[in-house]
């Protein structure tokens, strides 16, 4: 297995000609698996991808743990917020860091984990612990 990294671009928002570079790692057995499986599962086929380390070691996947990002409320994300990355599995106790983008007419509140205040930085560190984490960037209309 290799180690690739990549950036796709994604839209600012759903009525954006605005994109947005995103990073992503992911380990495969080629780099053709691997934008295979960067446009199946993150809905946008990279546009620059390097091998970073050649015969990567494989974690056991058992050591690791999944999260989801979401936004409230649901009219902010209407409006256009964004709180990257929008959620993947990591290995357990990794440090993530994500970051929320404000779209005009809101503030951005907090960031919560599992219900629990989380910090309140636009680009914000969260400790992902167990499975199924849900991380919420909270927004307010001003």
């Amino acid at each position: 297995m290799n180690r690739y990294q990549a950036s796709y671009n994604l839209p600012a928002s759903d009525d954006s000609d605005t994109l947005v570079s995103t990073p992503y790692s992911v380990t495969a057995e080629s780099m053709e698996e691997a934008v295979r499986y960067i446009t199946a599962n993150k809905g946008a086929e990279p546009y620059e991808m390097s091998l970073s380390e050649l015969d990567a070691l494989v974690v056991d996947t058992s050591a690791y743990v999944s999260f989801v990002t979401t936004i409230s409320p649901e009219a902010a994300e209407t409006a256009g917020a964004i709180a990257l990355p929008s959620g993947t599995s990591v290995i357990a106790s990794t440090t993530v860091i994500f970051e929320a983008v404000v779209p005009d007419g809101y503030t951005f509140t907090k960031w919560t984990k599992n219900g629990v205040d989380a910090g309140t930085d636009l680009i914000q560190e969260i400790g992902i612990t167990t499975d199924g984490t849900e991380i919420v960037a909270v927004f307010e209309a001003s």
